[in-house]
Protein backbone atom coordinates (compact mmCIF):
# COMPACT_ATOMS: atom_id res chain seq x y z
CA UNK A 1 0.00 0.00 0.00
CA UNK A 2 1.46 3.91 -0.62
CA UNK A 3 0.16 6.86 1.20
CA UNK A 4 -1.47 9.56 -0.85
CA UNK A 5 0.43 12.53 -1.40
CA UNK A 6 -1.25 15.34 1.13
CA UNK A 7 -1.09 11.96 3.33
CA UNK A 8 -5.00 12.07 3.49
CA UNK A 9 -5.53 8.14 2.74
CA UNK A 10 -4.36 5.47 1.07
CA UNK A 11 -3.55 5.40 -2.51
CA UNK A 12 -6.55 3.84 -4.88
CA UNK A 13 -4.12 1.94 -7.06
CA UNK A 14 -1.98 0.34 -4.28
CA UNK A 15 -5.04 -0.90 -2.71
CA UNK A 16 -5.29 -4.80 -1.80
CA UNK A 17 -8.09 -7.29 -2.44
CA UNK A 18 -8.85 -8.27 1.09
CA UNK A 19 -7.94 -5.49 4.36
CA UNK A 20 -8.03 -6.93 7.40
CA UNK A 21 -8.72 -5.77 11.05
CA UNK A 22 -7.45 -6.83 13.81
CA UNK A 23 -8.65 -6.85 17.41
CA UNK A 24 -6.17 -7.72 20.19
CA UNK A 25 -5.68 -11.23 20.25
CA UNK A 26 -8.09 -12.45 23.54
CA UNK A 27 -10.61 -11.06 21.25
CA UNK A 28 -10.44 -12.69 18.22
CA UNK A 29 -9.67 -16.19 19.99
CA UNK A 30 -12.02 -18.55 19.44
CA UNK A 31 -13.40 -21.41 21.88
CA UNK A 32 -13.18 -24.70 20.79
CA UNK A 33 -16.78 -25.70 20.41
CA UNK A 34 -17.03 -22.29 17.49
CA UNK A 35 -14.12 -24.07 15.78
CA UNK A 36 -15.86 -27.40 15.29
CA UNK A 37 -19.13 -25.43 14.54
CA UNK A 38 -17.39 -23.60 12.13
CA UNK A 39 -15.51 -26.45 10.51
CA UNK A 40 -18.86 -28.69 10.08
CA UNK A 41 -21.19 -25.83 8.98
CA UNK A 42 -18.23 -25.35 5.80
CA UNK A 43 -18.29 -29.33 5.07
CA UNK A 44 -21.30 -31.10 3.17
CA UNK A 45 -21.88 -34.74 2.75
CA UNK A 46 -22.69 -35.96 -0.23
CA UNK A 47 -23.52 -39.29 -1.58
CA UNK A 48 -21.90 -41.99 -3.58
CA UNK A 49 -23.20 -42.50 -7.09
CA UNK A 50 -25.06 -45.75 -7.39
CA UNK A 51 -22.38 -48.92 -7.81
CA UNK A 52 -19.47 -47.25 -6.35
CA UNK A 53 -19.33 -48.70 -2.87
CA UNK A 54 -17.24 -47.19 0.35
CA UNK A 55 -13.88 -49.32 1.60
CA UNK A 56 -13.25 -49.19 5.51
CA UNK A 57 -10.05 -47.38 5.67
CA UNK A 58 -7.31 -50.02 7.45
CA UNK A 59 -7.03 -49.76 10.84
CA UNK A 60 -3.53 -49.54 13.01
CA UNK A 61 -2.64 -51.29 16.12
CA UNK A 62 0.47 -52.18 18.12
CA UNK A 63 2.47 -55.54 17.76
CA UNK A 64 1.28 -57.88 19.99
CA UNK A 65 3.81 -59.81 22.34
CA UNK A 66 5.56 -62.86 20.53
CA UNK A 67 3.46 -66.07 22.54
CA UNK A 68 5.81 -68.39 23.27
CA UNK A 69 5.00 -71.56 25.94
CA UNK A 70 9.19 -71.22 26.80
CA UNK A 71 10.09 -70.20 30.08
CA UNK A 72 12.08 -67.03 30.25
CA UNK A 73 15.97 -68.23 30.44
CA UNK A 74 17.53 -66.61 33.35
CA UNK A 75 20.65 -69.00 33.23
CA UNK A 76 23.25 -69.97 31.27
CA UNK A 77 21.75 -73.62 31.78
CA UNK A 78 18.77 -72.41 30.62
CA UNK A 79 19.84 -70.53 27.40
CA UNK A 80 21.49 -73.77 26.09
CA UNK A 81 18.35 -75.71 26.86
CA UNK A 82 16.45 -72.73 24.55
CA UNK A 83 19.24 -73.09 22.11
CA UNK A 84 19.27 -76.87 22.10
CA UNK A 85 15.81 -76.77 21.25
CA UNK A 86 15.55 -74.23 18.32
CA UNK A 87 18.14 -76.44 16.67
CA UNK A 88 16.22 -79.35 17.03
CA UNK A 89 13.57 -77.43 15.77
CA UNK A 90 14.90 -76.54 12.56
CA UNK A 91 16.42 -80.68 12.14
CA UNK A 92 12.92 -81.51 12.82
CA UNK A 93 11.60 -78.75 10.50
CA UNK A 94 13.76 -79.99 7.22
CA UNK A 95 11.54 -81.43 5.04
CA UNK A 96 11.68 -85.01 3.20
CA UNK A 97 12.28 -84.81 -0.78
CA UNK A 98 8.90 -85.78 -2.56
CA UNK A 99 9.91 -89.43 -3.85
CA UNK A 100 6.81 -89.91 -6.19
CA UNK A 101 6.67 -89.11 -9.82
CA UNK A 102 4.84 -86.04 -10.60
CA UNK A 103 2.39 -87.62 -13.75
CA UNK A 104 0.91 -84.67 -16.53
CA UNK A 105 -2.49 -83.63 -15.65
CA UNK A 106 -4.78 -81.28 -15.42
CA UNK A 107 -5.66 -78.76 -13.00
CA UNK A 108 -8.86 -78.67 -10.16
CA UNK A 109 -11.64 -76.13 -10.98
CA UNK A 110 -12.54 -76.16 -7.03
CA UNK A 111 -11.66 -73.32 -4.71
CA UNK A 112 -8.55 -73.32 -3.61
CA UNK A 113 -6.14 -70.93 -2.26
CA UNK A 114 -2.83 -71.19 -3.87
CA UNK A 115 0.77 -70.68 -2.86
CA UNK A 116 3.01 -69.41 -5.64
CA UNK A 117 6.60 -71.07 -4.82
CA UNK A 118 9.35 -69.93 -7.21
CA UNK A 119 12.72 -72.41 -7.47
CA UNK A 120 14.77 -68.92 -6.91
CA UNK A 121 13.22 -67.50 -4.12
CA UNK A 122 13.74 -70.46 -1.52
CA UNK A 123 14.03 -68.17 2.05
CA UNK A 124 10.44 -66.49 1.27
CA UNK A 125 8.97 -70.56 0.38
CA UNK A 126 7.75 -71.78 4.02
CA UNK A 127 6.00 -68.61 5.13
CA UNK A 128 4.30 -68.43 1.70
CA UNK A 129 2.73 -71.95 1.61
CA UNK A 130 1.62 -71.42 5.82
CA UNK A 131 0.16 -68.45 5.21
CA UNK A 132 -1.79 -70.06 2.06
CA UNK A 133 -2.97 -72.74 4.57
CA UNK A 134 -4.02 -70.42 6.99
CA UNK A 135 -5.87 -68.51 4.55
CA UNK A 136 -7.31 -71.54 3.11
CA UNK A 137 -8.76 -72.45 6.35
CA UNK A 138 -9.81 -68.95 6.90
CA UNK A 139 -11.96 -68.90 3.76
CA UNK A 140 -12.76 -73.07 4.04
CA UNK A 141 -11.09 -74.26 0.89
CA UNK A 142 -8.43 -76.40 -0.11
CA UNK A 143 -4.50 -75.19 -0.16
CA UNK A 144 -2.60 -75.50 -3.72
CA UNK A 145 0.79 -75.60 -4.54
CA UNK A 146 2.10 -74.00 -8.01
CA UNK A 147 5.53 -75.44 -8.12
CA UNK A 148 7.58 -73.11 -10.70
CA UNK A 149 11.13 -74.44 -11.56
CA UNK A 150 13.62 -76.70 -13.32
CA UNK A 151 12.17 -80.17 -12.68
CA UNK A 152 15.35 -81.34 -10.52
CA UNK A 153 14.01 -78.56 -7.89
CA UNK A 154 10.61 -80.58 -7.52
CA UNK A 155 11.52 -82.69 -5.48
CA UNK A 156 12.46 -80.49 -2.65
CA UNK A 157 9.84 -77.79 -2.99
CA UNK A 158 7.08 -80.44 -3.43
CA UNK A 159 8.41 -81.63 0.28
CA UNK A 160 8.66 -78.72 1.57
CA UNK A 161 4.48 -77.85 0.02
CA UNK A 162 3.46 -81.93 1.53
CA UNK A 163 5.01 -81.22 5.01
CA UNK A 164 3.13 -77.58 5.44
CA UNK A 165 -0.40 -78.19 4.72
CA UNK A 166 -0.83 -78.32 0.93
CA UNK A 167 -3.76 -80.68 -0.36
CA UNK A 168 -2.40 -80.91 -3.93
CA UNK A 169 0.46 -79.53 -6.12
CA UNK A 170 0.69 -78.80 -9.37
CA UNK A 171 4.60 -77.77 -10.79
CA UNK A 172 5.02 -75.70 -14.19
CA UNK A 173 8.39 -76.98 -15.88
CA UNK A 174 10.97 -73.91 -16.81
CA UNK A 175 14.65 -74.55 -17.96
CA UNK A 176 17.33 -72.42 -15.03
CA UNK A 177 16.94 -68.73 -14.24
CA UNK A 178 15.71 -65.90 -12.54
CA UNK A 179 11.60 -65.73 -14.18
CA UNK A 180 10.46 -62.55 -15.59
CA UNK A 181 7.81 -60.47 -15.18
CA UNK A 182 6.09 -61.79 -18.12
CA UNK A 183 6.60 -65.33 -17.14
CA UNK A 184 5.65 -64.51 -14.20
CA UNK A 185 2.42 -63.21 -15.23
CA UNK A 186 1.41 -66.20 -17.62
CA UNK A 187 1.95 -68.51 -14.53
CA UNK A 188 -0.07 -66.80 -12.23
CA UNK A 189 -2.62 -67.19 -15.39
CA UNK A 190 -2.92 -70.41 -14.85
CA UNK A 191 -4.91 -70.01 -11.65
CA UNK A 192 -6.73 -66.37 -11.82
CA UNK A 193 -8.28 -67.50 -14.50
CA UNK A 194 -9.94 -70.63 -12.36
CA UNK A 195 -13.76 -69.84 -11.53
CA UNK A 196 -14.76 -68.40 -8.40
CA UNK A 197 -12.72 -65.27 -6.92
CA UNK A 198 -8.65 -65.95 -6.48
CA UNK A 199 -7.16 -66.10 -3.30
CA UNK A 200 -3.33 -65.92 -4.46
CA UNK A 201 0.24 -65.52 -1.46
CA UNK A 202 3.73 -65.29 -3.04
CA UNK A 203 6.65 -64.58 -2.14
CA UNK A 204 7.83 -60.52 -2.17
CA UNK A 205 9.76 -60.94 -5.56
CA UNK A 206 6.34 -61.79 -6.80
CA UNK A 207 4.94 -58.71 -5.86
CA UNK A 208 4.79 -56.19 -8.98
CA UNK A 209 3.14 -59.76 -11.28
CA UNK A 210 1.03 -60.00 -8.08
CA UNK A 211 -0.42 -56.24 -8.93
CA UNK A 212 -0.75 -56.50 -12.55
CA UNK A 213 -3.06 -59.80 -11.95
CA UNK A 214 -4.67 -57.80 -9.44
CA UNK A 215 -5.33 -54.79 -12.13
CA UNK A 216 -6.45 -56.91 -14.31
CA UNK A 217 -9.41 -58.52 -12.25
CA UNK A 218 -10.50 -54.90 -10.76
CA UNK A 219 -10.58 -53.50 -14.52
CA UNK A 220 -13.70 -55.86 -14.84
CA UNK A 221 -15.38 -54.02 -11.61
CA UNK A 222 -14.78 -57.20 -9.33
CA UNK A 223 -14.37 -56.72 -5.74
CA UNK A 224 -9.49 -57.53 -5.15
CA UNK A 225 -7.54 -56.24 -1.92
CA UNK A 226 -3.99 -56.93 -2.46
CA UNK A 227 -1.63 -56.81 0.32
CA UNK A 228 2.02 -56.26 0.64
CA UNK A 229 4.16 -57.56 3.23
CA UNK A 230 1.84 -59.71 5.30
CA UNK A 231 3.39 -60.39 8.51
CA UNK A 232 -0.06 -62.05 10.04
CA UNK A 233 -3.78 -63.45 8.80
CA UNK A 234 -6.61 -63.57 11.37
CA UNK A 235 -10.32 -63.66 10.68
CA UNK A 236 -12.05 -60.87 9.13
CA UNK A 237 -14.45 -58.86 11.19
CA UNK A 238 -17.30 -59.35 8.52
CA UNK A 239 -16.22 -62.65 7.33
CA UNK A 240 -12.97 -64.01 5.33
CA UNK A 241 -9.62 -62.78 6.52
CA UNK A 242 -7.77 -60.15 7.69
CA UNK A 243 -4.47 -59.37 7.12
CA UNK A 244 -1.81 -57.73 9.27
CA UNK A 245 1.57 -55.86 7.72
CA UNK A 246 3.72 -53.89 9.74
CA UNK A 247 4.13 -50.13 9.45
CA UNK A 248 6.11 -47.28 10.69
CA UNK A 249 9.26 -49.17 11.07
CA UNK A 250 7.39 -52.00 12.73
CA UNK A 251 6.15 -49.68 15.57
CA UNK A 252 2.17 -50.25 14.10
CA UNK A 253 0.73 -53.13 12.49
CA UNK A 254 -1.72 -52.51 9.62
CA UNK A 255 -5.08 -54.39 9.98
CA UNK A 256 -6.77 -54.42 6.62
CA UNK A 257 -9.90 -56.27 6.45
CA UNK A 258 -10.06 -58.89 3.00
CA UNK A 259 -13.61 -59.40 2.84
CA UNK A 260 -15.05 -62.15 -0.27
CA UNK A 261 -13.69 -60.92 -3.28
CA UNK A 262 -10.32 -61.59 -5.09
CA UNK A 263 -7.12 -61.26 -2.37
CA UNK A 264 -3.74 -61.17 -3.27
CA UNK A 265 -1.21 -61.43 -0.95
CA UNK A 266 2.51 -61.25 -0.57
CA UNK A 267 3.86 -63.15 2.74
CA UNK A 268 6.60 -61.04 4.42
CA UNK A 269 10.55 -63.59 4.74
CA UNK A 270 10.57 -62.93 8.72
CA UNK A 271 6.78 -64.01 8.68
CA UNK A 272 6.20 -66.48 11.18
CA UNK A 273 2.78 -67.88 10.47
CA UNK A 274 1.33 -70.86 12.57
CA UNK A 275 3.12 -74.40 11.87
CA UNK A 276 0.37 -76.83 9.45
CA UNK A 277 0.18 -80.47 9.26
CA UNK A 278 0.64 -82.63 6.44
CA UNK A 279 -2.22 -83.64 4.56
CA UNK A 280 -3.32 -87.19 3.88
CA UNK A 281 -3.98 -87.52 -0.10
CA UNK A 282 -1.38 -84.93 -1.34
CA UNK A 283 -0.93 -84.85 -4.78
CA UNK A 284 1.13 -83.17 -7.74
CA UNK A 285 0.97 -83.11 -11.15
CA UNK A 286 2.38 -81.66 -14.09
CA UNK A 287 1.14 -78.64 -16.01
CA UNK A 288 1.07 -78.20 -19.97
CA UNK A 289 1.86 -74.67 -19.48
CA UNK A 290 4.64 -73.12 -21.69
CA UNK A 291 7.30 -70.65 -20.09
CA UNK A 292 9.11 -69.27 -23.49
CA UNK A 293 12.96 -68.55 -23.10
CA UNK A 294 12.44 -65.09 -23.52
CA UNK A 295 10.86 -64.78 -20.14
CA UNK A 296 13.74 -66.27 -18.61
CA UNK A 297 17.05 -64.58 -17.59
CA UNK A 298 20.27 -65.57 -15.85
CA UNK A 299 20.81 -66.31 -12.67
CA UNK A 300 22.46 -64.00 -10.47
CA UNK A 301 26.12 -65.03 -8.79
CA UNK A 302 25.83 -66.45 -5.50
CA UNK A 303 26.22 -63.73 -2.37
CA UNK A 304 26.95 -64.42 1.15
CA UNK A 305 24.51 -64.10 3.81
CA UNK A 306 23.81 -60.53 5.15
CA UNK A 307 23.80 -59.40 8.41
CA UNK A 308 20.01 -57.85 8.06
CA UNK A 309 18.65 -61.38 6.51
CA UNK A 310 20.30 -62.84 9.38
CA UNK A 311 18.13 -65.60 11.34
CA UNK A 312 20.69 -65.90 14.41
CA UNK A 313 23.41 -63.20 15.25
CA UNK A 314 25.59 -62.52 18.28
CA UNK A 315 25.76 -59.14 19.45
CA UNK A 316 28.84 -58.17 20.50
CA UNK A 317 28.68 -55.08 22.60
CA UNK A 318 31.36 -52.80 24.91
CA UNK A 319 31.18 -55.11 28.00
CA UNK A 320 33.05 -57.54 25.36
CA UNK A 321 36.25 -55.63 26.42
CA UNK A 322 39.09 -56.18 24.37
CA UNK A 323 40.50 -59.56 22.00
CA UNK A 324 40.20 -62.24 24.71
CA UNK A 325 36.22 -61.45 24.67
CA UNK A 326 36.36 -61.48 20.77
CA UNK A 327 37.92 -64.76 20.94
CA UNK A 328 35.14 -66.05 23.47
CA UNK A 329 32.92 -64.96 21.06
CA UNK A 330 34.35 -66.64 18.33
CA UNK A 331 34.49 -70.10 20.40
CA UNK A 332 30.41 -69.46 20.59
CA UNK A 333 29.94 -68.77 17.06
CA UNK A 334 32.04 -72.04 16.31
CA UNK A 335 29.82 -74.28 18.25
CA UNK A 336 26.58 -72.71 17.11
CA UNK A 337 27.70 -73.46 13.61
CA UNK A 338 28.55 -77.27 14.75
CA UNK A 339 24.84 -77.63 15.65
CA UNK A 340 23.67 -76.69 12.01
CA UNK A 341 22.82 -73.34 13.19
CA UNK A 342 24.43 -70.22 10.64
CA UNK A 343 24.88 -67.12 13.24
CA UNK A 344 26.42 -63.91 11.90
CA UNK A 345 28.16 -61.15 14.26
CA UNK A 346 26.39 -57.72 14.58
CA UNK A 347 28.04 -55.32 16.88
CA UNK A 348 27.72 -51.60 18.44
CA UNK A 349 28.89 -48.61 17.46
CA UNK A 350 31.89 -48.62 20.45
CA UNK A 351 32.74 -52.39 19.35
CA UNK A 352 33.02 -50.92 15.34
CA UNK A 353 34.19 -47.78 16.05
CA UNK A 354 36.32 -47.53 19.27
CA UNK A 355 37.25 -51.13 19.76
CA UNK A 356 37.33 -52.31 16.26
CA UNK A 357 37.38 -56.06 16.65
CA UNK A 358 34.72 -55.57 14.10
CA UNK A 359 34.15 -54.08 10.63
CA UNK A 360 31.70 -51.51 10.55
CA UNK A 361 29.31 -53.41 8.22
CA UNK A 362 28.61 -55.38 11.58
CA UNK A 363 27.35 -52.91 13.27
CA UNK A 364 23.71 -52.65 14.26
CA UNK A 365 21.76 -49.72 14.84
CA UNK A 366 20.92 -46.14 13.52
CA UNK A 367 23.81 -45.77 11.81
CA UNK A 368 24.37 -49.31 10.81
CA UNK A 369 22.29 -51.95 9.89
CA UNK A 370 18.31 -52.92 11.05
CA UNK A 371 17.98 -56.45 11.56
CA UNK A 372 15.00 -58.47 12.07
CA UNK A 373 16.87 -62.25 13.13
CA UNK A 374 14.55 -64.61 15.62
CA UNK A 375 17.33 -65.84 18.05
CA UNK A 376 19.72 -63.03 18.87
CA UNK A 377 22.81 -63.54 21.59
CA UNK A 378 23.61 -60.49 23.41
CA UNK A 379 27.13 -60.41 25.02
CA UNK A 380 27.64 -57.37 27.12
CA UNK A 381 25.37 -54.95 25.31
CA UNK A 382 23.66 -52.64 27.76
CA UNK A 383 20.88 -51.43 25.43
CA UNK A 384 20.44 -47.68 23.53
CA UNK A 385 17.95 -47.03 21.91
CA UNK A 386 20.16 -46.49 19.05
CA UNK A 387 20.73 -50.19 18.73
CA UNK A 388 17.85 -52.17 20.53
CA UNK A 389 15.49 -49.81 18.05
CA UNK A 390 17.11 -51.28 15.23
CA UNK A 391 16.42 -54.87 16.07
CA UNK A 392 12.85 -56.19 14.81
CA UNK A 393 10.17 -57.25 17.33
CA UNK A 394 10.55 -61.35 16.80
CA UNK A 395 13.07 -62.23 18.21
CA UNK A 396 14.18 -63.92 21.23
CA UNK A 397 17.22 -62.30 22.68
CA UNK A 398 19.59 -64.09 25.39
CA UNK A 399 21.31 -61.10 26.87
CA UNK A 400 23.93 -62.04 28.56
CA UNK A 401 25.17 -58.95 31.21
CA UNK A 402 26.83 -58.47 34.83
CA UNK A 403 25.08 -55.07 35.23
CA UNK A 404 21.47 -56.49 36.23
CA UNK A 405 20.02 -52.68 35.69
CA UNK A 406 21.31 -52.34 32.30
CA UNK A 407 18.37 -51.05 29.76
CA UNK A 408 18.14 -54.45 27.92
CA UNK A 409 18.19 -56.59 31.02
CA UNK A 410 14.86 -54.73 32.32
CA UNK A 411 13.51 -54.30 28.06
CA UNK A 412 10.30 -55.75 28.51
CA UNK A 413 9.22 -53.92 31.73
CA UNK A 414 8.38 -51.11 29.17
CA UNK A 415 7.40 -53.53 26.09
CA UNK A 416 6.61 -56.65 24.91
CA UNK A 417 8.86 -57.33 22.37
CA UNK A 418 11.27 -58.49 21.23
CA UNK A 419 11.52 -61.26 24.38
CA UNK A 420 14.53 -60.72 25.99
CA UNK A 421 16.01 -63.68 28.50
CA UNK A 422 18.45 -61.56 31.14
CA UNK A 423 21.31 -63.82 31.88
CA UNK A 424 22.88 -61.92 34.83
CA UNK A 425 26.73 -62.40 35.87
CA UNK A 426 29.84 -62.04 34.53
CA UNK A 427 29.82 -63.19 30.67
CA UNK A 428 33.44 -64.49 30.58
CA UNK A 429 32.12 -67.29 33.56
CA UNK A 430 28.25 -67.87 31.90
CA UNK A 431 29.03 -67.65 28.30
CA UNK A 432 31.77 -70.48 28.75
CA UNK A 433 29.33 -72.11 31.02
CA UNK A 434 27.20 -72.14 28.07
CA UNK A 435 29.41 -73.71 25.47
CA UNK A 436 29.54 -76.38 27.72
CA UNK A 437 26.16 -76.86 27.57
CA UNK A 438 24.95 -76.85 23.59
CA UNK A 439 24.70 -79.73 21.49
Amino acid sequence: MEATPDGSGISGAALPAVIAVTAPARQRRLDMNSQIEALAASIDVIDLPAGISAEAPPAYQRPEAKASTTAVAKTAEAAAGLLNAYAAALRAGAAEPYAQKVAPGTISTSLAAWAVLDSTTRKSNVPVLRACRQAADLYSRDAAALVIGPEDSWKTLLGLARANGMDRAYCIKTAPGLLQREGKLAALGTITSLPGAPLVVTGPDWAEALGLAAGSIAAKAEAVRICPDVAQLERGAAGGGAALSPAYDGMLMRNEQLGTGAVFLTAADAAEFPEAQARSGFSAVLLDAAIKPEWLAPLPPATEPTLAQAEVIIDVGYGIRDSAGMKLAEELKAKLESMGLAPLFGATRKVTQDLKLLPLEAQIGQTGVRVNAKLIIALGISGAPQHIDWIGGRADILCFNKDTEAPLMKLNQTRPAPRVHPIPGDLFVTVKELIRKLG
